[in-house]
C-alpha cells in the first residue's frame, strides 16, 4: 500500500505499478483518523519525513507518525533518519545539532512504543545538489556552499536509499538495524573536487565561492557537523545489501547535466 497526498497524481508518476499496489491518501505531517486508516492492516511501514521541516516540526511529527503506528498495530517501521546522529554520544563525532537531536529523539520515541526500528541513515542526498546549487552553475558556472575548502562530504543517490530501503521493509532478517548508506568513496568529496569534477563535466570553469551558513540553529548545527567530517564516510552497506555497488556522484552528474 502507498500513501500519498495525492494518490492520483502518484500512480501518474508510477505508471508501471502493479495493479495490485493499494493507494491511500493521507499526510504524514497530520496524524489523525485518515492517516490511521491509511495504516490500519499494515505490519511494516517505510517512513520518510519532509526534508523541509524544522527540527521541533520533526520532533512532532515523528512521534505522532509513531502513535499512529502503534494505534494501527504495526510492527516495523523503516525510518529514513541520517548519518552520524548520536556519533557523539558515544564520543565518536560531532553532533549534528538540533536536526540531529530530532532523529534521535523520534526514533527513540518509537522504540519505546515497542516498535522494531530498522533506520536508515544516509549521507547527503545527490538531489541537495540539483536543488541547491545547479540553478547558479547554469547561471553563471558557479556554486555556493558553508563547507569551506577542506571538509569532504560523501555524497549518496536517492536510488540507492530507496533500494536499501525496499529490502529493508521486505527483509525480515533487517528488522531492527541501523543501515548508514553511503555512496562509494570517489562520492567522498572537498569543494576544491567538487569544483574539478564540475569543469571536467561542463568543459568550462567553475568558481566556488564559501558562505557562510544560514543564522539558524538548525542549519548552522548541520553546516558545523559537516565542516567537522560528520559525512566524511564511507560504508559498504549498498552493496551488502543490494548486492549493486552504489552509484557514484559524477555518474549522477552525467544524468542531471545532460
Amino acid at each position: 500500500r502507498l500513501v500519498s497526498k495525492d494518490p492520483d497524481t502518484l500512480r501518474g508518476r508510477l505508471p508501471t505499478l502493479p495493479k495490485f499496489v493499494e493507494t491511500a491518501k493521507a499526510d504524514i505531517t497530520q496524524a489523525g483518523d485518515q492517516l490511521f486508516q491509511a495504516l490500519k492492516g499494515c505490519d511494516r511501514v517505510f517512513m520518510c519525513l519532509p526534508q523541509a521541516i524544522g527540527s521541533g516540526d520533526m520532533e512532532r511529527c515523528s512521534n505522532a507518525f509513531a502513535d499512529i503506528c502503534k494505534q494501527a498495530g504495526v510492527k516495523v517501521v523503516v525510518r529514513i533518519s541520517s548519518l552520524g546522529i548520536d556519533d557523539h554520544l558515544q564520543g565518536k563525532g560531532p553532533t549534528q545539532g538540533p536536526l540531529g537531536e530530532a532523529h534521535v529523539k523520534g526514533e527513540t520515541y518509537l522504540r519505546s512504543l515497542g516498535i522494531t526500528l530498522t533506520s536508515i541513515r544516509p549521507t547527503s542526498f545527490s538531489t541537495n545538489f540539483v536543488k541547491y546549487d545547479l540553478p547558479s552553475l547554469r547561471s553563471d558556472s558557479t556554486f555556493s556552499s558553508p563547507l569551506g575548502s577542506e571538509a569532504a562530504v560523501n555524497w549518496v543517490t536517492c536510488r540507492d536509499i530507496a533500494k536499501v530501503s525496499a529490502k529493508a521493509l521486505l527483509d525480515t532478517s533487517m528488522d531492527g538495524k541501523t543501515l548508514n548508506v553511503t555512496g562509494p568513496a570517489s562520492s567522498t568529496l572537498t569543494a576544491p573536487q567538487m569544483t574539478s569534477l564540475l569543469e571536467k563535466k561542463l568543459g568550462t570553469s567553475v568558481r566556488y565561492s564559501e558562505v557562510s551558513a544560514p543564522p539558524i540553529p538548525d542549519l548552522e548545527g548541520l553546516w558545523n557537523f559537516l565542516r567537522s567530517g560528520g559525512f566524511n564516510v564511507c560504508t559498504d552497506v549498498v552493496k551488502e545489501v543490494t548486492g549493486e555497488e552504489p552509484e557514484s556522484f559524477e555518474d549522477f552528474l552525467e544524468s542531471v547535466l545532460a
